[in-house]
């Protein structure tokens, strides 16, 4: 691992959100203004949303990139991090729906996107953190109704090992703890409401046990985060998307973060969506992404070199926009 010191690429996101408004807010934060951030995107509504005076180069440099949904501003980011000019990612709030029409009805997120991107879908982990709860997922963007069939014992074990090391590597945890949520009410109840503990749950937590893991689970999902806010674990995994993200964004929903685990580099993002129904009335908070900022500067320096450099020429050239 070589140490680098480069800058954060940083997506705006939806020029008709409250993205360009919570970044011009962000960067007035004096942790954030002491680190260097390459934004892409419309300077037009960056210079029009409301909030402070911007910063100067070379704490801030604007590469131009005005298709409105904040696809090619992605694009464009993620490049950067390809092509070595950037350390770590922070993406701005974008429409799923818009950036499909784009992008192509395969995207989904910007989670499996930036992992197909750069060349490791299937190994991302979507985790949201905050000062007083970590929580990963076994599933993403998903149908509810899809989630039991996609819940397996390999992809269990590949999110609980992912999950430890990476709070290892981006969080310093020496030996995380984890607990891992049951699917069903009451953890199935021995099978009276589902069996996909007895059948998935369990042999995964086992095997990562087995492994040196420090797991709980699977246990009820409605005391486990109740627990988890006064210590219990260094990180909840949940099995699906609102079972882990509605209690974490009830508890910090403004400074709580959305981070992809599993990837070469950082990348973090705001917790929240688009909001156009306060775009542009300087009520949108940033307390998210200057959290997600702070983050990505404080890790920008930690790149894999060898990866980058024999991985780069493979992954360059991303889409062409108008």
């Amino acid at each position: 691992m070589v140490k680098m010191m480069l800058p954060v690429a940083v997506s705006m996101g939806d020029s008709s959100g409250i993205g360009p408004e919570v970044l011009r807010k962000a960067l007035a934060d004096p942790l954030v203004a002491g680190g260097s951030l390459l934004v892409y995107g419309d300077p037009d509504m960056l210079a029009v949303a409301p909030g402070p005076a911007l910063p100067a180069p070379p704490q801030l440099t604007i590469i131009p990139v005005t298709e409105p949904s904040g696809a090619a501003a992605l694009e464009a980011a993620i490049e950067a991090l390809i092509a070595g000019r950037a350390g770590a990612l922070v993406t701005g709030p974008i429409d799923k729906v818009r950036v499909a029409r784009v992008l192509g009805e395969g995207f989904v997120g910007q989670t499996e996107h930036v992992a197909q991107r750069l060349g490791c879908p299937g190994r991302e982990v979507m985790m949201l953190a905050g000062e007083q709860l970590r929580v990963a997922l076994l599933t993403t963007h998903v149908a509810l109704a899809d989630v039991p069939r996609r819940i397996t014992r390999e992809g269990t074990l590949r999110v609980l090992r992912t999950v430890h090391d990476e709070l290892k590597r981006w969080f310093g945890i020496v030996r995380p703890r984890l607990g891992l949520c049951a699917l069903n009410p009451h953890a199935g109840e021995e099978g009276r409401f589902g069996d996909e503990e007895q059948r998935i749950l369990c042999p995964a937590v086992e095997q990562a046990r087995r492994e040196g893991l420090a797991v709980e689970g699977p246990l009820p999902a409605d005391s486990m985060f109740f627990k988890a806010r006064r210590g219990a674990w260094d990180a909840i995994v949940a099995c699906y998307h609102d079972q882990g993200l509605a209690p974490l964004k009830l508890v910090c929903f403004h400074e709580a973060v959305n981070m992809t685990l599993g990837l070469p580099f950082l990348r973090v993002s705001p917790d929240h969506g688009v909001a156009r129904e306060i775009a542009g009335k300087g009520l949108a908070h940033p307390g998210s992404m200057i959290r997600a900022l702070r983050l990505a500067i404080s890790r920008a320096d930690l790149q894999p070199e060898p990866w980058r450099r024999a991985e780069r020429s493979q992954l360059q050239g991303g889409l062409t926009f108008p």
